[in-house]
């Protein structure tokens, strides 16, 4: 956790789950299967990259094959387990898929389709502190599956291995961000072209991010 202790999403006592089709920007990377609960949305389709096109065809492109009751599919087995079975300290799915790290980072952050249609809204971000140099879908996927600020500056490609934030002027400057919501200082963010009317959006979606342990 970068800046502050929060507590976890309430997940609630009685999950109600449902599912539905969504496709996303008219092309394969965000066709999403979105599993709710009252107080939590998990996009299972759009957590991990590799794993799109596999779970869209083996489907027979017509979707993903679990039931409402089960609908997390294992990674390399024919086996569904329950919501409540992802991310609990245990593997249910017998290659351990379900409790994939970046797996159960997601499960506490914002859908995908939220955080990627926050980006569309607000082109500032990744043009003047992310200074245009990651995709959009990339920046997206990287806010809900990264552990930390160095995760999520390795998966976008701004550091190496051996590098620090403060070798990536983006890094940095993302950095700066968080800093400036978790102090309560968003308004300052005008300076990267934040207009007067984002502020609510983006004190909502970074909070949810700090609130998560990034």
């Amino acid at each position: 956790m970068l800046y502050r202790k929060h507590s976890k999403v309430d997940i609630g006592n009685n999950m109600k789950m449902f599912w539905k089709w969504n496709m996303l920007i008219g092309v394969g990377f965000f066709m999403a299967f979105l599993v709710s609960t009252e107080a939590m949305s998990v996009d299972l389709r759009a957590l991990l990259t590799e794993e799109y096109e596999r779970l869209y065809k083996r489907g027979g492109g017509n979707g993903n094959p679990c039931t409402e009751e089960e609908p997390f599919e294992c990674k390399s087995v024919d086996k569904c387990i329950s919501l409540a079975s992802v991310c609990n300290k245990h593997d249910d799915c017998p290659d351990g898929f379900d409790e994939k790290p970046e797996l159960c980072t997601a499960k506490a952050r914002p859908p995908l389709q939220k955080v990627y249609f926050f980006l569309k809204k607000n082109p500032w971000i990744r043009d003047n502190i992310f200074l245009g140099k990651v995709r959009l879908h990339d920046l997206a996927h990287a806010f809900i599956v990264s552990t930390d600020l160095k995760d999520f500056s390795q998966r976008l490609h701004l550091i190496d291995n051996d590098e620090d934030i403060r070798d990536s002027k983006a890094a940095s400057n993302f950095k700066r961000v968080l800093k400036l919501v978790a102090r309560g200082e968003t308004p300052l963010l005008r300076k990267y072209g934040m207009p007067k009317g984002a502020q609510f959006d983006v004190d909502t979606t970074i909070n949810s991010l700090l609130d998560s342990g990034f």
